[in-house]
């Protein structure tokens, strides 16, 4: 008798319950008879509320492209805004999409692409898994991993989710269908009544975020004041750039974290000063910030200028700028970082790093 599902993987979380697994994949058993990507397309989002945290939910329906078979849910204004820029045309890189994604996904796959857990838990519910056949896998993303096993609660969002699209699709007429997405910006929002599964639906607007925050990184002062002190005064120019490589972190039964280095290099020589990973779930202006002050600790020098490409970037460092006196400058190109940043990659590529 299974208490849990991926506990191997999910190490120090609460792993998938049994009973929720069999609700999970009850509900998976109805998207699949229902077959909404035949009269959904993806930019026909429905739109569902947590109901353990209350985060906005956005519940794309994939299929219709021909690409995979499943429902992909955006979590909360983070998600939302990549959504909105990938229906936009823009296409980030496969690990950049990752630096700030939070949901839970139902993919079906070819049972021979599942993994060993993904099969230990099909094969409690009877699935079956024989060669040809397709199956679901049930994942979850957080902001700056790679997709990995749901845990309990993540499960559960998945399957409330799914529950809620369900009866919105088992309901809808096709005159309701037409008018739904008729304006721009607005989107079915299923509400549960007295119980679960009673549904209202109600047409909301939800229009594409607006420009992300500017962050800031929290000033160890400590520190810079020890900088200020035993480190001298100088002319160098740093280039510094914080970017997602294509590489992850993470051993196996382990969540994968993307690989984001930040690389700091002098503009004039090109002298690799300091480069170091970031951990998920900090922002950029953190991991330059600590990058530069360890270049700084480490050469001895304050810079007379930190050179950066991104805009939000730049005014993320302008405190530290100003507390040791060197200016922040946005420009189109960083080639010293350029030049690091291209052998960093090439030796990733050829299995050079042990992570």
């Amino acid at each position: 008798m299974h208490e849990g599902f991926f506990q191997e993987q999910l190490k120090g979380e609460e792993a998938l319950s049994r009973t929720t697994a069999e609700q999970l994949y009850a509900e998976t058993t109805n998207f699949m008879e229902e077959k909404p990507w035949e009269f959904l397309a993806d930019e026909e989002l429905i739109l569902v509320d947590d109901p353990e945290s209350g985060e906005r939910c956005y519940c794309c329906v994939m299929g219709a492209a021909g690409e995979w078979i499943g429902m992909h849910v955006y979590q909360g204004e983070e998600s939302y805004r990549m959504y909105r820029k990938l229906a936009s045309g823009q296409k980030p890189d496969p690990y950049s999409f990752y630096e700030k994604q939070k949901g839970v996904s139902l993919e079906v796959v070819r049972a021979s692409d599942l993994e060993a857990a993904d099969r230990v838990l099909l094969k409690h519910l009877d699935h079956p898994l024989k060669k040809g056949m397709l199956a679901p896998q049930f994942r979850a993303v957080r902001p700056g991993y790679l997709p990995w096993h749901v845990t309990e609660a993540e499960g559960r969002l998945l399957r409330y989710c799914l529950c809620a699209v369900n009866m919105f699709c088992s309901t809808v007429t096709d005159e309701e269908l037409e008018k739904f997405w008729r304006t721009k910006d607005v989107f079915p929002l299923v509400v549960p009544e007295n119980k679960e599964q009673e549904y209202k639906v109600r047409l909301v607007t939800a229009p594409a975020p607006g420009p992300a925050p500017i962050e800031v990184a929290d000033l160890d002062e400590e520190r810079i004041r020890r900088i200020a002190a035993e480190c001298k005064k100088s002319e160098t120019i740093l280039e510094a750039e914080h970017f997602f490589a294509p590489g992850i972190i993470g051993q196996k039964n382990e969540r994968k974290m993307c690989m984001h280095p930040t690389i700091i290099a002098d503009a004039n020589s090109g002298f690799l000063y300091h480069s170091e990973f970031g951990m998920p779930g900090e922002s950029r202006a953190a991991f330059v910030s600590r990058a530069l002050l360890a270049a700084m600790e480490s050469a001895h020098l304050v810079p007379a200028e930190v050179r950066v490409k991104e805009t939000g970037l730049g005014t993320g460092l302008a405190g530290l700028g100003s507390a040791l006196g060197f200016e922040v400058r946005t420009v189109k190109n960083l080639p010293a970082v350029q030049e690091a940043k291209k052998f960093l990659i090439e030796t990733i590529s050829k299995g050079g790093l042990g992570v």
